[in-house]
């Protein structure tokens, strides 16, 4: 055993890259994503559109940047609003 354990080599395992794996794209598990519970879960966890399609994050990603901003603007808006709000009922 000691033998063997000696001639496997794990030198250059950090060389080596493996394809990036993503289910939704494996026709293999399409029967199980198509599901209608799995349907909604994928749906309500923006994995898919309405018409099941699955959404590319990495080709949106700027899209999603652009939302996430335009967010954080409105709620700092919203802030500003709030508080020139309640100073106002201060005053009177």
């Amino acid at each position: 055993l000691d033998k063997k354990e000696k001639g496997f080599a794990l030198t250059g395992l950090h060389s080596v890259r493996l394809n990036e794996y993503n289910a939704l794209y494996d026709p293999n598990m399409r029967h199980f994503f198509e599901s209608k519970n799995n349907q909604l879960l994928l749906y309500r966890t923006g994995q898919i559109d309405s018409n099941g399609r699955v959404i590319d994050l990495d080709k949106n990603k700027s899209k999603l940047f652009i939302l996430e901003r335009e967010f954080k603007e409105a709620e700092k808006i919203e802030e500003r609003r709030q508080k020139e709000e309640l100073e106002m009922r201060v005053r009177i």
